[in-house]
């Protein structure tokens, strides 16, 4: 009887190890699908980022090229109203010049110079309204 539960004993101890075996075999065939899993995760998730970065930097770049065209259109604008300003003071100038000289308070020679000076100042500005301006002085000139 010994003999009989020593192979009893033997088969028991070749099955327990055989089921660990088993178990051990399918539990790290889990752990390696699990493994998988994760990486795959992680490989899809550094894909997401990328393309969340690339989503953030196209919205960054469209902002700020929007921001710098307003930039330059309210640059442009308060450069039109600068100039607007300069040409109306270097109008008012050129009448006030003439008011002096009908006036007698500024002589012609000293009138004309300070026309002249608001003319350039204009052609800087405006070419085609100095242009006119130059026109109308000339004719001023010649009719006095």
């Amino acid at each position: 009887m010994s003999d009989s539960s020593s192979k009893f004993k033997n088969y028991s101890i070749a099955t327990l190890c055989i089921v660990a075996c088993i178990f051990l075999i399918s539990i790290l065939y889990f752990l390696n699908n699990g493994i998988k899993q994760y990486k795959e995760q992680l490989v899809l998730q550094s894909q997401v980022q990328e393309e969340i970065i690339q989503q953030i930097s196209t919205a960054y770049e469209d902002y700020k090229l929007y921001i710098d065209s307003q930039i330059a259109a309210q640059q442009e604008i308060v450069n039109k109203a600068n100039n607007s300003s300069v040409i109306l003071s270097e109008i008012i100038s050129i009448v006030g010049a003439r008011f002096f000289e009908n006036e007698r308070v500024l002589d012609k020679g000293e009138t004309d110079k300070l026309v002249n000076d608001s003319i350039l100042i204009i052609e800087n500005i405006s070419p085609r309204l100095s242009n006119l301006i130059s026109n109308i002085n000339r004719k001023y000139i010649n009719e006095r």
